[in-house]
């Protein structure tokens, strides 16, 4: 799962407390690098890791993934706080939507 024009993307992690991940977006002109630390992995409730890269000005912010069983499966809510201005936020906010779209398309096709 990626978001809008990346065209492919490279991924490391360490999903534990204190384990770190990288995501290097290949993009038209330039790759991003998005990096960050595992905060919190409550399997199978909740991950909270810390998010640095270009769109946050490269400082940290913060991400929560809430994961909660629902009629047809699991509901998945996002929350990406401390993100330093309204560009970064509507970046943000468009970059999680296209990868939470893509990962329903997936789970659907089964």
């Amino acid at each position: 799962m990626q978001p809008g024009d990346a065209t492919h993307t490279e991924v490391s992690a360490d999903a534990r407390v204190g384990g770190e991940f990288s995501i290097l977006m290949h993009m038209p002109g330039a790759p991003v690098l998005h990096r960050g630390t595992y905060l919190e992995v409550d399997r199978p409730r909740r991950l909270v890791f810390t998010w640095r890269s270009p769109f946050t000005d490269d400082g940290d912010t913060v991400v929560t993934v809430d994961f909660r069983a629902a009629d047809a499966g699991t509901e998945v809510a996002v929350t990406h706080e401390r993100l330093p201005h309204e560009a970064a936020r509507a970046a943000h906010r468009g970059g999680w939507t296209d990868c939470l779209t893509e990962l329903a398309a997936w789970v659907s096709r089964g």
